[in-house]
């Protein structure tokens, strides 16, 4: 939520520009972020191709292993 009017700290008015204190500003800074994550979530998966196999006991493992 943003402080705007006579409720804003005096040091913000003085050292954030205008822009930086607007609902736009920010609204479009929100949507930014969200289309960042949304591509980045599209991005294919990148295998390494190694896999980790965990055995209840050594006896599952040496009947594969045979």
């Amino acid at each position: 939520m943003l402080m705007v009017g006579d409720n804003e700290p005096y040091l913000r008015k003085k050292f954030y520009p205008d822009r930086w204190r607007s609902q736009e500003y920010v609204d479009k800074k929100i949507q930014e972020c969200e289309d960042k994550i949304e591509n980045k979530i599209m991005e294919p998966i990148k295998h390494s191709g190694h896999v980790f196999v965990c055995f209840d006991s050594t006896e599952a493992a040496n009947f594969l292993l045979t």
